[in-house]
């Protein structure tokens, strides 16, 4: 009798290509498979075509631009640390739920993360800004690639010390000790913030790591190799330990994943008192399960405190003010609002049986969405409007308040209509119950961040512009056939609505997949 061999594990890097693989195969529709084929394809191109732009038009003579590229790298820093802890360690390939008979490694979960970092308009964004800034503060020729070097060191870096710090901080926040260290760590951020805001974030930002950083590409001009290369050898270094750390973290989370500590907070909590109006007992039981929900919960939470706190330590320009609301809207929509049934869940079936007028239920969706989207672009807006005043700086003038506000009522209303017709018009089966859980796949995410990022850009950009250009009731003016597009918009999506057919899709594609 011959024994069979016992099978060895596959690698982490066959389980990510695997994963990849089965990732893609879940992607049904062809116009999806050749959309992201066309991005990942156009992004390199749009990269060669940056530097070509850094080294043949050189804007570093440019005192602003120059004094611009710490605090553009900080900034980046700033948001790969941020986008983790939104999405509680990051996106997976595929759920969790769907490879339990499978033993995939952490090392593979954590690589498939750090994967998937690029799928977000922010990050592709901010990428070509720091290449190009780190190629225009350097010399303006051959030597100029060691600036490239560099730019791809820090981004790797950062990208892979925000995945670990993630993996640390939802490990912390399973055992009891952790939540109170994360709280204390999160109010002293707080408290710093606070006390750096009158201050100044001047002499803050002149002590930025990302100053040397940027000397050091900035000396190859005088032939100064040797500080690059100890400093672009640096920023490797830690690209190596923050990578050993991830995957180590990532494995320590997915332990204590295994056997939680206690029951998730959706269990131990119980519904409490309904009103008996049926639009009253709709709108509580979503703003129940939408707090009740640890990612909702997390990234509305962040969507509030980060932008809110990083206008008012660093400031907005005047040029900024009508587009960071409208941009914080477009990424709250991301948390849940593009899919806005998926807060129903496995009990869709059951809500779609009881005796309620499905349009006031999809009216107490819609007020649910537009919460959760208006709620951190007014923290935003408020930040703007009272940043200058706490740190001893002119205020925005009335024009600019008025133009701001408007912008981000407008998006708003533009980012709830768009969300209202994804929700309707392409469902997908998401039960928010874990850290990590996601509304729709990451392929879907990314297409919607740069749908609706692009529709706030534009939107802002409009806005800023009425407002320079003529007297201050303007934007106001302008802000009437986008508040009539935006109404159509909702009328459809409830005629679509009110087809029996369309709503037994939904619910079907909600509950079941």
């Amino acid at each position: 009798m011959v024994t069979p061999a016992r099978a060895r594990p596959a690698g982490t890097t066959a389980q990510v290509v695997a994963l990849l693989r089965l990732r893609w195969s879940l992607i049904r529709r062809r116009r999806t498979r050749i959309a992201i084929l066309a991005v990942g394809g156009c992004y390199p191109l749009l990269l060669a075509a940056v530097v070509a732009v850094g080294l043949r038009h050189p804007l570093g003579t440019h005192e602003g631009l120059q004094l611009l590229a710490p605090t553009a790298l900080a900034g980046f820093a700033v948001l790969t640390l941020a986008a983790p802890l939104a999405a509680g360690g990051g996106s997976e390939l595929v759920p969790a739920a769907e490879l339990v008979a499978f033993p995939v490694r952490p090392a593979a979960v954590s690589v498939g993360s750090l994967l998937l970092a690029p799928l977000n308009l922010a990050w592709l964004s901010q990428v070509l800004v720091v290449t190009f800034l780190l190629m225009d503060v350097g010399p303006h020729d051959v030597r100029a690639l060691a600036g490239l070097v560099t730019a791809a060191a820090f981004v790797g870096c950062a990208t892979a010390v925000g995945q670990a710090l993630a993996w640390l901080f939802v490990g912390l926040r399973r055992h009891t000790w952790g939540r109170g260290l994360v709280i204390t760590g999160a109010a002293a951020v707080v408290v710093a913030a606070v006390l750096l805001a009158p201050a100044g974030a001047s002499r803050t930002l002149d002590r930025l790591p990302t100053v040397k950083l940027v000397d050091a590409v900035a000396g190859l001009g005088s032939g100064q190799w040797g500080r690059w290369a100890e400093r672009t050898a640096i920023v490797l270094a830690l690209t190596v330990v923050a990578l050993a750390a991830g995957n180590r973290l990532c494995a320590w989370y997915l332990r204590s994943a295994a056997v939680p500590a206690r029951p998730p907070r959706a269990v131990l909590r119980s519904g409490g008192r309904y009103s008996a109006a049926p639009a009253a007992a709709l709108r509580r039981m979503d703003r129940t399960v939408l707090w009740r929900s640890p990612p909702l919960r997390r990234g509305l939470l962040i969507l509030v405190a980060v932008p809110a706190g990083s206008v008012l330590v660093a400031g907005s320009g005047s040029g900024t003010a009508a587009l960071l609301p409208g941009l914080v809207a477009a990424g709250a929509a991301l948390l849940f609002g593009v899919n806005a049934f998926c807060l129903d869940a496995t009990a869709t079936p059951w809500l779609a049986s009881l005796p309620v007028d499905p349009a006031l239920r999809l009216r107490c969706r819609a007020q649910t969405v537009l919460l959760s989207v208006g709620g951190p672009m007014a923290a935003t807006l408020a930040a703007v409007a009272l940043g200058p005043l706490l740190r001893g700086a002119p205020g925005l003038s009335g024009a600019q308040l008025v133009t701001a506000a408007t912008a981000g009522i407008a998006v708003t209303g533009w980012v709830t209509a768009t969300c209202l017709h994804l929700s309707v018009g392409r469902p997908h089966r998401a039960e928010l119950l874990e850290p990590r859980d996601t509304p729709a796949p990451p392929g879907a995410l990314a297409a919607y961040s740069v749908r609706l990022s692009v529709a706030a850009t534009l939107l802002g950009l409009g806005f800023t512009g009425a407002g320079r250009a003529g007297p201050v009731w303007l934007p106001l003016v302008c802000a009437v056939p986008c508040a009539c597009r935006v109404a159509y918009r909702v009328r459809r999506t409830a005629l679509a609505w009110a087809d029996p057919v369309v709503r037994g899709r939904v619910a079907v594609t909600v509950a079941t997949g």
